[in-house]
């Protein structure tokens, strides 16, 4: 008969532990010892608390202590204190029978403690203490950095993928995710880093089997009962009682994305094939808007086009750049769709532009009849990659980016998703650059293709499930945390792209401040921006604007400051966390490794 108490099994080379929250409860002994450090110093003992589980003393300390005490002494004496006072310390329920289970050199503790506290607390607790122990005293950066996993894992001879790391803080989570093992939340936290892990309320409800080397791990409930995820409500209509109805209905979303050279050749039909049936012989009718740049250069090309296929259309014309970003332009747009007399279910507005005309006019057809099918023609990089493929319109309003919008699907991926794709700028950014990503050479060509292709389809990836943003953590969020109140502070000096790729560069050092990047990764992420001539910095970056910036964030991510954040290169965590300080410390360094390129730069000019 099969023990449902136990539905999860998975295997694994190694068992890696956090000590404090995972295997011991020592929170007596850590709220003391912080308290006292607070009353020395007259710090909130609230605002440490918040912070410090799962980070090492040392690190915590540095942050809180006021200018001018002794950052190693303070932190020997809270370690000498933390190691004297055991009294409170005790297993975390069923730490002991799981240990007690584990063959000889099959598991190592990986704490933020020192090893003089982590024997001690072991000790106290009554728990064995392995062989393989990384403690604070073994690393140069700790947790989130997953520097600690990476140890242990390679002392018991596995490699990270092999590994299972049980955690409770955090920072231990971010860490042990950064390092490529599976990952167990032990505990209540509900911090993102624990969206999609196994969970179990304490280790009771783990058991390892073993054979063969290896370890067959079973995941349940203590009591017998196991969590089952909550099944969604069919659309229906719910009649409740005193008079009530709850209604419920879904809409299937469907949209083609299709890449294509010489859209405009007279032998293509794709912007034809929606709407009216071609084969009946009806005569078509669009309304085309096109943006003033676009025209000068191609509208001669775009008219002979439907002129050709003998389409009725009228052509309007926009000026679009982020300061005629506005209500009135979509208003505009409207008053056009209302002269033409559009027939909304068969005649397909098209719009041909950046960025920001796809939003304007994405806005004006979705609130025109309250919706109106559109097609995108996207002409700049940011169009084709961002605005070209997603669901999302808008328009600025009152100095606010983007703050009147819809969702209405339309006919940096790189970096926190794709390390292929960030390897391939790396290799090929400044050919495409310079070929304006035109495929002048065999090469060119091929990595354009390849590049934007795999761009595309990252950003469809991640939009595709989460279309309506009901997840509000989102990794194509990445760039967009600060950049929405930097661009519209910089305006017109800072373009869209630009503003985003200088959030890149902020959060970059943010990630580098936690120990998430290396300085290797760290300057391998400017070095392409910099190839790209992308900015890394601007003059309207300070902690005042910024602050600002993350407030208005803050209440677009319904409280959460849900910041995307990478991890290495091809991966990302969401943090919510982010303080003046961290910011401050960040900034001082874009600052620092911005002027020391300008500097290097100098010194190359004849």
């Amino acid at each position: 008969m099969t023990d449902t108490r136990w539905p999860t099994t998975t295997t694994a080379g190694a068992l890696l532990f956090d000590m404090d929250g995972t295997l011991v409860d020592s929170t007596p002994v850590v709220e003391r010892t912080w308290r006292s450090f607070a009353s020395r110093h007259g710090i909130d003992v609230a605002r440490i608390l918040a912070v410090s589980h799962g980070r090492r003393t040392e690190e915590t300390v540095a942050e809180f202590v006021p200018a001018g005490v002794d950052v190693k002494a303070e932190t020997r004496r809270l370690i000498a204190q933390e190691v004297a006072d055991t009294e409170g310390v005790v297993a975390v329920p069923g730490a002991a029978e799981l240990l007690a289970s584990l063959p000889v050199g099959s598991w190592a503790l990986v704490t933020s403690a020192g090893r003089a506290l982590a024997e001690a607390r072991m000790a106290a607790a009554g728990l064995p203490v392995p062989p393989v122990v990384v403690s604070a005293d073994d690393v140069t950066t700790g947790k989130p950095s997953p520097q600690g996993y990476l140890i242990a894992a390679d002392r018991l001879g596995v490699v990270p993928e092999q590994a299972v790391v049980f955690e409770d803080a955090e920072a231990g989570l971010l860490a042990a995710r950064a390092s490529g093992a599976s990952t167990v939340v032990v505990g209540a936290c509900d911090a993102p880093v624990t969206g999609g892990l196994t969970r179990v309320a304490d280790l009771r409800d783990v058991r390892v089997e073993h054979a063969a080397g290896r370890l067959l791990l079973s995941y349940g409930a203590s009591d017998g009962v196991v969590q089952a995820t909550e099944r969604q409500p069919e659309p229906g209509l719910l009649v409740g009682g005193s008079g009530s109805w709850l209604v419920r209905a879904q809409q299937e979303v469907r949209y083609e994305v299709r890449f294509r050279d010489a859209l405009f050749r007279p032998d293509r039909t794709d912007l034809l094939e929606m709407g009216s049936d071609v084969s009946t012989g009806e005569r078509l009718r669009r309304l085309v808007v096109v943006d003033s740049e676009v025209d000068l250069l191609h509208g001669d090309t775009i008219r002979a086009y439907f002129d050709h296929h003998d389409v009725e259309y009228s052509m309007v014309v926009i000026q679009a750049n982020e300061t005629d970003k506005q209500f009135s332009t979509a208003a505009r747009i409207v008053e056009e769709l209302d002269a033409f007399g559009i027939a909304r279910r068969r005649e397909p507005l098209i719009v041909i532009g950046g960025g920001v005309l796809l939003d304007i006019v994405g806005l004006a057809a979705s609130l025109y009849r309250r919706g109106t099918p559109f097609l995108r023609v996207p002409t700049t990089l940011i169009g084709l990659v961002d605005a070209g493929v997603g669901a999302k319109t808008g328009v600025n309003f009152k100095g606010s980016k983007n703050r009147l919008g819809t969702y209405a699907p339309a006919e940096k991926i790189a970096l926190i998703k794709d390390l292929a794709l960030f390897q391939m700028l790396e290799e090929h950014g400044a050919l495409l650059l310079d070929e304006k990503f035109q495929g002048l050479t065999p090469i060119g060509d091929e990595a354009a293709v390849a590049v934007l292709s795999a761009a595309i389809h990252g950003m469809l990836e991640e939009l595709q499930p989460n279309l309506w943003e009901a997840e509000l953590e989102r990794c194509v969020d990445y760039g967009h945390t600060f950049s929405p109140t930097v661009e519209m502070r910089a305006l017109p000096a800072l373009l869209h792209g630009e503003a985003v790729c200088v959030d890149m560069a902020l959060t970059t050092m943010l990630a580098y401040g936690r120990g998430l990047l290396s300085e290797e990764q760290r300057d391998r992420v400017l070095a392409v921006m910099s190839a790209l001539e992308l900015p890394s910095w601007d003059a309207v970056l300070d902690p005042e604007v910024l602050a600002h910036a993350l407030e208005d964030t803050v209440r677009h991510r319904d409280g959460s400051q849900r910041l995307p954040l990478p991890v290495g290169i091809g991966g990302v965590t969401f943090v919510n966390d982010v303080t003046d300080t961290k910011i401050r410390a960040a900034l001082a360094l874009q600052r620092e490794l911005h002027e020391q390129r300008n500097r290097q730069y100098a010194k190359t000019r004849p």
